[in-house]
């Protein structure tokens, strides 16, 4: 199946959403939560260390509001799960298109 790629209009709000899994594949609560970093296509950091709520066990969510200044094109999110001094990194997760 061919990923989709979100197209959202600059000024928007945009949900990201991240799961987190032990070892065994389990959805689990990391002892330090979860952050996100919103990249541009041109490596510029938009929105740095957003802390998620969890909503369920291993999933989490935020909503936030692009600007419209923002440059049009490519953004990716990546997550940080911190359990026991120990950071997962997620790249690439949540890509959208502001337009």
């Amino acid at each position: 199946m061919e990923e989709q790629i979100t197209r959202v209009k600059a000024g928007s709000a945009i949900q990201i959403t991240d799961e987190t899994r032990d070892t065994d594949d389990d959805l689990f609560t990391p002892d330090g939560g979860v952050t996100y970093d919103i990249i541009d296509e041109d490596g510029t950091v938009v929105v740095d260390g957003e802390p998620m709520s969890e909503t369920t066990t291993g999933k989490w969510a935020d909503t936030f509001q692009s600007a419209e200044s923002w440059m049009k094109g490519m953004y990716t999110a990546t997550a940080y799960a911190v359990h026991g001094g120990k950071t997962s990194i997620r790249e690439n997760q949540n890509a959208f298109e502001l337009y």
